[in-house]
């Protein structure tokens, strides 16, 4: 192994601006880019290690990575895998007690052993990167314009020097229109006045500011809505083409890695495990693992009868070093998979697999995604007539700053005993102020809202009694696990608190419910940073439980996932649906999702409900122009033709 060197510590000044989404103008003339095809970056045998007292941990191990101009990259995997490290490394921008070596070159030039000045001179003009939050690239405190004028090149839109104000806000008003913002008010807005996709927008403007030859972005769409989504991919891939710009995309989500790539490097635990163009990949991963996030991704366009998972979890490298990293999860390992690290091997033009076992076991990875595409019979409507809970015309009217903002404009549903309904829509429709009123975190203005026959809607003058027994009927399940569990509380303590509070003689077991969820009793004496995202949201899901209630109320949770977690937590949910006949009203965006869990769906815009039916009429033969653009909008459909961008 070559001796790691420290990269130069990150200075603030040093931070690099980050994308956004694009619209239908463009820069009159973007810079000369080269011959098609130019190289721009090559990693080769990164390895990257975490210092501590114990030596060196090692992350990454002998990745090797190259992208063109007007390529677009994908760098695919689980969290813990090192992709956002990779990139930081690349940018020369690591975290604190992160050492690498190996060599990362930008059109020939060693940029390991560059100085600081030098890669002050590289990033944002050569170089730019996209993080997934635009909000740790935007300052609170800057308005949108200012945050792109900050990035123009000195001698830009005026002469000599910097550019003269009026000439740099010209300028920074086009740089908005070319990511699909053309109201010129927006420049004057700070990023908290902004939706998510317009700060992402702006976030991507100010990255593109001086027109770097290779954007870097970093899970950019993850944390949006489908129809947003669709529009920042969309956009992503026609300034790629319009600038002839190199791309580099990283995401744990292989659909939009085939939206938007031309090649993808699946990397595990971290090292690279495939390498393939997109269109290969999509037909038939070479790789166990790829075949797993392949599967692991829920169908739209059928409801299956068995969700695939990969479970278990990304294991540190440290602890494979000397075997296949991904053989405790493999059901085709053998014992020689665990005795010695696979190295990756052509397989094809273009095509590379690091698994020794490929030419025989891949018959049966052929077999198993044409078994796992078999689809589940028709779920039966619910017998009965009476709901669980019951809402007509209900109301909500938000005051900020004195400005009255309608969440709620007459919104009527209803769900059955062991039913399961979805409400999807975009962020700002209502769905989770709606989620929140049923349960009593928010109070409707008017309109009717029953809970197990029981009048909800004024909760002020019910008795305790009351209000407990209407939380026992109905449970909310949140996006962010652990933002709802106490830190300081033990899982256990956590489960015994709720059931004392509010359990009663239905309480169930703390123990029982961990098994019920797919945890060990061993899980009960962790704390919640002790746990995965994925344990957390299964102990979420058991304290909703301990109460034993008639319905739960899940709102995106499973959005924050990975893709492998989050077949985890699905099929849990299929599970406890099946077990305790429980009702579900599951928010969310994904109709992915929404095809797997649930029999009717509400489809909200604004305020309102637009559509609603059963989940095979709704995705197959939509009627409301919304629900046509968020049905068109899922990864792997037609980017709609209407869409900005």
């Amino acid at each position: 192994m070559s001796n790691p060197h420290e990269i130069a510590p990150l200075t603030p000044n040093d931070q690099a601006g980050a994308p956004e989404e694009s619209g239908p103008h463009e820069i009159a003339a973007a810079p000369d880019r080269g011959a098609a095809g130019e190289s721009l970056l090559e990693i080769a045998d990164l390895d990257i290690f975490a210092t501590s007292a114990a030596g060196l941990n090692p992350i990454v191990r002998r990745l090797s990575l190259s992208i063109a101009s007007g390529e677009t990259v994908g760098l695919v995997g689980e969290s813990g895998s090192g992709k956002s490290l990779t990139a930081r490394i690349a940018m020369h921008l690591p975290p604190n007690g992160i050492i690498a070596s190996g060599s990362v070159r930008y059109r020939g030039e060693e940029l390991m052993t560059a100085t600081e000045d030098r890669m002050c001179q590289i990033r944002g003009r050569q170089v730019s990167m996209l993080f997934q939050d635009p909000f740790t690239m935007l300052s609170p405190l800057t308005r949108a314009g200012a945050h792109i004028e900050e990035g123009l090149a000195p001698g830009r839109g005026g002469a000599g020097g910097r550019p003269a104000r009026a000439a740099r806000r010209a300028e920074a008003l086009q740089r908005l229109a070319e990511v699909g913002i053309t109201d010129p008010a927006v420049a004057d807005r700070f990023p908290f006045q902004l939706s998510g996709g317009m700060r992402q927008r702006v976030a991507l403007a100010a990255a593109l500011a001086r027109d770097p030859d290779l954007l870097i972005a970093d899970e950019p769409t993850t944390a949006l809505d489908v129809t947003t989504q669709a529009e920042i991919l969309k956009l992503l891939r026609r300034l790629r083409d319009s600038r002839r710009m190199g791309l580099l995309l990283i995401t744990h989500d292989l659909s939009v890695a085939f939206m938007v790539c031309d090649r993808i490097y699946v990397l595990y635990a971290g090292s690279v495990v495939e390498v393939a163009p997109a269109a290969g990949l999509r037909a038939e991963p070479l790789h166990p693992y790829s075949l797993g996030l392949v599967l692991s991704e829920p169908p739209v366009d059928r409801r299956v009868a068995e969700l695939h998972t990969i479970e278990g979890s990304v294991p540190r490298l440290d602890q494979v070093r000397d075997s296949c990293a991904y053989a405790a999860r493999c059901r085709w390992a053998t014992d020689s998979c665990a005795a010695a690290v696979p190295q990756l091997r052509d397989f094809g033009p273009g095509r590379q697999t690091a698994c020794d076992r490929i030419e025989r076991i891949r018959p049966e990875l052929v077999a198993e995604r044409r078994l796992a595409g078999r689809a589940a019979p028709a779920v039966p409507a619910p017998a009965s007539d009476d709901a669980v809970v019951s809402v007509e015309s209900l109301r909500k009217t938000f005051r900020i700053r004195g400005i009255a903002v309608e969440a709620l404009r007459g919104v009527s549903l209803e769900v059955r005993p062991g039913e399961s309904v979805g409400l999807v829509g975009e962020s700002g429709s209502g769905k989770t102020t709606l989620g929140r009123c049923i349960v009593g975190l928010e109070s409707a203005d008017g309109g009717r809202l029953r809970i197990g026959g029981v009048d909800a809607l004024e909760r002020g003058g019910m008795r305790a009694a009351q209000r407990r027994t209407l939380r026992r009927t109905v449970q909310m399940i949140f996006q962010d696990p652990y933002s709802s569990l106490d830190p300081s509380q033990t899982v256990a303590s956590a489960l015994a608190e709720i059931q004392t509070l509010y359990g009663g003689k239905g309480a169930v077991d703390p123990m029982r419910l961990l098994a019920q969820v797919g945890l060990s009793e061993a899980h009960g004496a962790r704390r919640p940073a002790a746990l995965s995202g994925g344990e957390r949201q299964r102990v979420a899901i058991a304290r909703a439980l301990a109460v034993n209630p008639k319905m739960l109320i899940c709102d995106e949770p499973v959005s924050a996932l990975d893709v492998s977690v989050q077949g985890q937590v699905l099929r849990l949910f299929r599970s406890l649906h099946a077990e305790l006949g429980i009702s579900y009203l599951f928010i969310t965006h994904d109709f992915a999702v929404v095809r797997q869990l649930v029999e009717r769906v509400y489809v909200m815009y604004r305020g309102e409900i637009v559509e609603q039916g059963t989940v095979e009429r709704v995705l197959t033969a939509p009627e409301h122009p919304y629900t046509r653009q968020l049905v068109a909008s899922i990864p792997g459909r037609s980017i709609p033709a209407g869409a900005s961008g």
